[in-house]
């Protein structure tokens, strides 16, 4: 019976990181291939002049979590190409100034981020995890009347962060912007080598599982 559940553990074992491999795989894709909105690329460089009217309501939700997503969405914000953005998961402690200070440091237009924090940025406290930030998104785009939502979040996080947030909001239509992260890159044959790097086993491993789990809902 021992060896039973053994040869068992190790097949279940050997199924996760093969899927785990192909999970690692596609978000360093996502992360290479940020969608075009109307004829402006979401990909994000140093930020430019805003653009005109945009001919639909759209928000940009950032997922707080690990660096570089507020910076990402100021950036999109500063491009154009939303009226405003929802900042999730921030927690009751922080303020709009703690967060424009942070994404001015790392962008250059100190004065074009201050703009844009006093008139079109909103901080959502509430949020705990992916499925509340959907949740605390799906109100927030209520008030606003959008018709879009480009989702900014780190590019292993994008495949269940997407399933909660359509599945929060079926009525609306949401993009997804990964902000990549480091140490996934790939081998000549395409294949991430994300299991050279410990805490990025961690990483992949643990979203792998919670993307599984948000499957099923």
């Amino acid at each position: 019976m021992s060896k039973m559940v053994m040869g068992t553990s190790v097949v279940l074992l050997g199924v996760f990181l093969a899927g785990a491999q192909q999970f690692a795989h596609e978000i360093r894709k996502a992360g290479n291939s940020n969608p075009t909105i109307g004829h402006v690329s979401v990909a994000v460089s140093e930020p430019s002049v805003k653009t005109g009217k945009l001919a639909v309501r759209r928000g940009i939700v950032v997922a707080t979590g690990s660096g570089g997503r507020i910076e990402a969405g100021t950036a999109l914000m500063l491009n154009g190409l939303a009226q405003r953005m929802l900042i999730s998961g921030t927690g009751s402690g922080v303020s709009l100034d703690d967060i424009r200070q942070l994404a001015g440091a790392k962008l250059s237009d100190i004065a074009a981020v201050d703009a844009l924090f006093k008139c079109c940025v909103d901080l959502g406290p509430e949020a705990l995890d992916t499925r509340g930030n959907a949740m605390e998104t799906r109100n927030w785009a209520r008030s606003q009347d959008l018709e879009e939502i480009v989702l900014v979040t780190s590019d292993f996080h994008i495949p269940r962060a997407l399933i909660e947030f359509r599945r929060a909001m079926p009525d609306l239509t949401v993009l997804p912007h990964a902000v990549q992260t480091t140490g996934l890159g790939v081998d000549q044959k395409g294949l991430t080598l994300w299991w050279r790097n410990p805490s990025r086993i961690m990483t992949v491993c643990r979203e792998y599982g919670k993307y599984l789990a948000s499957l099923i809902g």
